[in-house]
């Protein structure tokens, strides 16, 4: 038998995913803006490299932050 789940929404759990999932969000928006930066640079690559990562840290925050909603 399993029992329905319940959010943690506002729990300190819920907070500091959320805080997570901010701090990614913003990081992947100044990676973003360095890319832009470094368009037709020998940076480019690099650059590309680190928004690609920055990309999945937001989205791997995102999916946290919505386990914990959902209460599983």
């Amino acid at each position: 038998m399993r029992f329905p789940e319940q959010t943690r929404k506002g729990s300190a759990a819920h907070t500091d995913a959320l805080r997570r999932l901010d701090e990614a969000r913003g990081h992947r928006s100044d990676m973003r803006a360095a890319l832009d930066a470094s368009k037709g640079t020998s940076g480019e690559r690099a650059a590309g490299d680190a928004f690609a990562w920055a990309t999945e840290q937001a989205s791997a925050r995102e999916a946290w932050a919505v386990w914990i909603e959902r209460g599983y």
